[in-house]
């Protein structure tokens, strides 16, 4: 339907005038016939939509008033241990070659652990120490290990003094899952392919600083 703005106001008027009364009907009878989709449709979705908001409330007041659960810290161990014995393993040299160097360790080493026992121990527990003179001979070292393993089938944790034991003992610590607190500071018993329970005093040899001074120092200088 085209209209041509042309004539009087009054022309133009009555024109449109037509116009609306002419699709009036039409109009009309369309919006009756879709009238009962358009109702049906949203009856059919309504529950859904229902459904929907109560979730998405329920889901709001959960978020804004629960709250952050705490992580439950684990129970520490306070049963007492008095009358039992705890034992720790170490061998090294006490009267062979490197005696003047790892013999002052084993020594305070014994000495430490005395003072633990004098003090109540651990959880009334009191240490008991197994100990064998090496001589610095790896051999001896590796008899010392195969021994106490053989003995005790649930070795807590053994000490070395030797960097040579270590070496020797590093993928049995691993196989046998025994930690081994090494005096000996050898960069191949604390990161070497077949180690990984060994734990070192203090940093190896090569990665130590005094051996980074003394390699790096001037000529001439202390």
């Amino acid at each position: 339907m085209f209209l041509v703005a042309c004539g009087t106001p009054a022309e133009v008027q009555e024109t449109v005038e037509d116009a609306i009364n002419e699709v009036a009907p039409t109009l009309e009878a369309a919006a009756e016939e879709l009238a009962p989709t358009v109702e049906a449709a949203v009856e059919e979705i309504a529950p859904t939509v229902e459904a929907a908001a109560t979730d998405v409330a329920e889901a709001v007041e959960e978020a804004t008033t629960e709250e952050p659960a705490e992580e439950a810290a684990p129970e520490l161990r306070t049963d007492n241990l008095e009358g039992e014995t705890i034992t720790f393993y170490h061998f090294g040299d006490l009267s062979g070659p490197l005696a003047g160097i790892t013999g002052p360790l084993i020594n305070g080493f014994n000495d430490a652990v005395a003072a633990v026992n004098a003090n109540g121990g651990i959880r009334g527990a009191q240490i008991e120490l197994q100990f064998t003179d090496t001589q610095s001979s790896v051999d001896e070292a590796v008899a010392a290990y195969d021994r106490y393993t053989s003995e005790d089938d649930n070795v807590l944790v053994m000490f070395t003094y030797g960097s040579g034991d270590g070496e020797a003992l590093a993928s049995r610590f691993v196989e046998d899952q025994i930690p081994n607190l090494a005096a000996g500071l050898s960069a191949v018993d604390f990161y070497g392919p077949e180690s990984g329970y060994t734990f070192g005093y203090a940093p190896s040899t090569p990665t130590s600083l005094p051996c980074s001074w003394i390699t790096s120092a001037p000529t001439g200088m202390p």
